[in-house]
């Protein structure tokens, strides 16, 4: 397969599995995500992907007899208990987690775009309520000069 060196992969190493546990790839990792390789496909409420992403605990920690390298990230018991039928006790599946943090995305932008909605709405009555404003500002103006 090749030698690391440092962090350096030589040759045409595709894949190393170092003593840590780390795997070293010089590919890409794909999961197969064909529309026609899947059945059972149901919709997702980006709101509530949002909501229960939200109230899930992130940490920073690091796996013991490890080398004491730090991540952040859920732990695989609340992502499961969260979004069950997704992952198991002990395991993160990477598609699914991507899966929760797209559709919390698209919940987020759903939020943005009504508050921006609402803003405009505003603006609009603002608008409107200043050009009344000055109507009838003009009109005080123009009765006060009639009465001199």
């Amino acid at each position: 397969l090749g030698t690391l060196s440092g962090n350096t992969l030589t040759y045409n190493t595709r894949m190393y599995l170092g003593p840590s546990g780390h795997l070293h790839l010089t590919g890409t990792v794909k999961n197969l995500s064909d529309r026609n390789k899947k059945e059972n496909i149901d919709p997702v409420s980006p709101g509530a992907m949002l909501e229960k992403l939200v109230n899930m605990p992130i940490y920073e920690w690091s796996y013991i007899d490890g080398n004491g390298e730090r991540h952040v990230g859920p732990m695989a018991q609340d992502f499961h208990a969260q979004f069950k039928p997704l992952g198991e006790e002990t395991q993160l599946p990477a598609m699914d987690v991507a899966g929760v943090t797209i559709a919390a995305v698209q919940g987020l932008h759903d939020i943005v775009q009504k508050q921006q909605n609402e803003l405009t709405q505003r603006d609009e009555q603002i608008k409107s309520l200043e050009q009344r404003l000055s109507q009838l500002e003009s009109l005080m103006q123009k009765m006060a000069d009639s009465v001199d």
